[in-house]
């Protein structure tokens, strides 16, 4: 979403407005005598964080009339005094409406912006059900009731688009629950392409955020239906389509160097390429490997163009290293080995 990404739409001729239809797709550059299309998305998460950072910094969320007349709101302000209003009123209970909602989320840090997790725990279904509790205990004026709506109007939009399980996955198997999902995500698409974003009497623009959710939305709309209906997909989890390995990968770089330079750059991913190829994993759902590491058949080969490759297979067949570590799979795959080695295969 930031300038150097808007840049790159905009060479490719990716586009979104609020009464044009979005342009999401440009014709793929490694497959020109097709029609083969590459389609470009913002990050699901980066667009639930900046749909927070409006909230937190005062702005107001006005929706279109239609959609107030339609769901029969009280109000078309989505405002943010209302989350705090929960926040401080939770904060005094020990049984708690909304337990991960905290003060801090709302007035985040410079570090606490780029946390999904926070941004998650203010658009989070549970802040909505707990806003219409306070409503309906006349804990908070009937005006919430419209910001509960969106806050769970925008949770669900996220649980779909960053789906990592069956039950919210798209699939023409539950044909009902695969149409309902896709009507609200169109429905979605509309309410940000007319929603105005500003604070107090500020002149109404249209906001990045809301290009971001034209784009997304529409992109996953398009890759879905082509993958289920032309590839035949069983379903499709759209957590796919975002980019948090690559978060991920970052975090780690960036745990000592903040703003890495090319070299530390190089020095981390290093680093860490070598700790996940050695060191196992304490948490996961699957086991260690038995098998031998590929770095020992590169020693192997070394010792063969080093003192003959003879004498390189005669150090394997005594080692006792073999016998110990995976002797069944050696015994299997040495024919394979000799055959690199210049050796004969064990009798």
């Amino acid at each position: 979403m930031g300038p150097s990404n808007k840049a790159l739409w905009k060479r490719c001729g990716i586009a979104a407005t609020r009464s044009v239809k979005p342009v999401v797709s440009c014709r793929h550059p490694c497959a020109a005598n097709t029609d083969r299309q590459l389609y470009f998305l913002a990050d699901a998460p980066h667009v639930l964080k900046n749909i927070r950072g409006h909230l937190v910094r005062g702005q107001s969320f006005f929706l279109p009339a239609a959609i107030v007349t339609k769901y029969e709101l009280p109000t078309d302000e989505v405002s943010v005094k209302h989350i705090r209003e929960l926040a401080v009123i939770d904060a005094e209970r020990d049984l708690k409406l909304a337990p991960h909602l905290k003060p801090a989320h709302l007035d985040p840090d410079h570090f606490a912006k780029m946390n999904v997790a926070s941004a998650v725990a203010v658009l989070n279904h549970s802040v909505g059900a707990a806003m219409r509790t306070l409503v309906s205990l006349r804990l908070l004026e009937s005006e919430a009731l419209t910001t509960a709506w969106f806050v769970e109007r925008v949770f669900r939009w996220f649980t779909l688009m960053t789906s990592r399980y069956i039950g919210t996955a798209m699939s023409l198997f539950k044909q009902d629950a695969h149409d309902e999902a896709v009507a609200f995500l169109k429905e979605f698409m509309e309410i940000f392409a007319h929603v105005s974003i500003k604070s107090g009497n500020a002149k109404e623009m249209f906001k990045p955020v809301q290009a971001g959710v034209l784009i997304t939305t529409s992109s996953a709309l398009h890759i879905q239906h082509q993958l289920l209906s032309v590839h035949k997909f069983k379903f499709v989890l759209l957590c796919r389509l975002s980019q948090d390995a690559l978060e991920n990968l970052f975090s780690c770089i960036r745990s000592r160097h903040p703003v890495p330079r090319p070299l530390e750059f190089k020095l981390m991913l290093r680093l860490i390429m070598l700790s996940q190829f050695f060191k196992p994993s304490t948490k996961g759902n699957y086991g260690i490997d038995d098998t031998v590491d590929l770095i020992e058949f590169v020693e192997i080969k070394k010792a063969a163009l080093k003192n003959g490759v003879k004498a390189a297979g005669d150090e394997l067949l005594n080692d006792s290293l073999l016998d110990d570590v995976a002797p069944p799979l050696m015994r299997c795959k040495w024919s394979r080995w000799s055959m690199c080695l210049g050796t004969s295969p064990i009798a």
